[in-house]
């Protein structure tokens, strides 16, 4: 159902990394109060295995973690479980990367991705709001439909809005998440708004579909007591159906 509402289908080719990618990061999240080491490890085939630019999401998401538990050791261990279910991949390119060694190809990936036009990396010589204006207005932005601005610029805070205002329920049911994930979406949503240049909207598949996928589980799960926020979960659902029609 989730998956049918991700109207992409213009650039469906571009979708094949970042809907699963993220569909494991999501399930990631929920899993990490109960199943932290298998959490651990999805978070990193999401990243590593997957798109690199979810690591934009989980940077947000591990930080609140870090704040709220402040605890080195949780640190340590987390960081192997990562280190580890990389290994498969780093050994695969250390003996197969066509431009070298190991070494090699992290040294081409981190230009790679401090180049990309998207990444929002370079230095640029204006002014912060006169950059973001000329950006978007020069972007892909320009060409979208109403509900397509409106699933990218109002869903995802109604969304966080929402999940604050459950927020005991939600910790109750699933651990403490409701403010990790809430810095995940805003990470990457501050990230696609204010530094990627390009504005394509395959990307924001990144918080598009974490919030779509956490909207059926609290439903599913009946964590929002109240009816009208019932409700306007719902109601999000509806400007996912269709880019052209009432």
């Amino acid at each position: 159902f989730v998956l049918i509402l991700i109207p992409w289908w213009q650039g469906s080719l571009y979708s094949i990394g970042e809907i699963p990618s993220t569909l494991v990061f999501i399930n990631a999240i929920f899993l990490f109060s109960k199943f932290r080491k298998l959490s651990i490890a999805l978070f990193c085939l999401s990243i590593v295995y997957g798109k690199f630019l979810m690591l934009v999401p989980f940077v947000g998401f591990y930080l609140a973690i870090l704040y709220s538990e402040k605890k080195l050791q949780n640190l340590l261990k987390d960081l192997s479980v990562f280190l580890l279910t990389m290994v498969p991949w780093l050994t695969l390119a250390h003996f197969k990367y066509e431009n070298g060694n190991l070494f090699d190809y992290l040294i081409d990936q981190f230009y790679f991705i401090t180049n990309h036009q998207a990444s929002g990396v370079q230095n640029n010589p204006d002014g912060f709001f006169e950059n973001l204006i000329v950006t978007i207005n020069s972007s892909e932005f320009t060409s979208w439909s109403i509900y397509e601005k409106i699933r990218i610029t109002l869903i995802p805070l109604i969304f966080i809005m929402i999940i604050l205002r459950n927020k005991e329920n939600i910790n109750n049911r699933f651990g403490n998440i409701t403010v990790p994930i809430t810095f995940a979406i805003t990470f990457i949503y501050l990230w696609f708004w204010i530094l990627n240049s390009t504005k394509w909207i395959r990307h924001t598949q990144h918080f598009t579909i974490i919030v779509l996928v956490s909207i059926l589980y609290l439903l599913s799960a009946n964590l929002v007591n109240k009816k009208i926020d019932f409700f306007i979960l719902i109601s999000l659902f509806t400007f996912f159906i269709d880019n052209n029609k009432n």
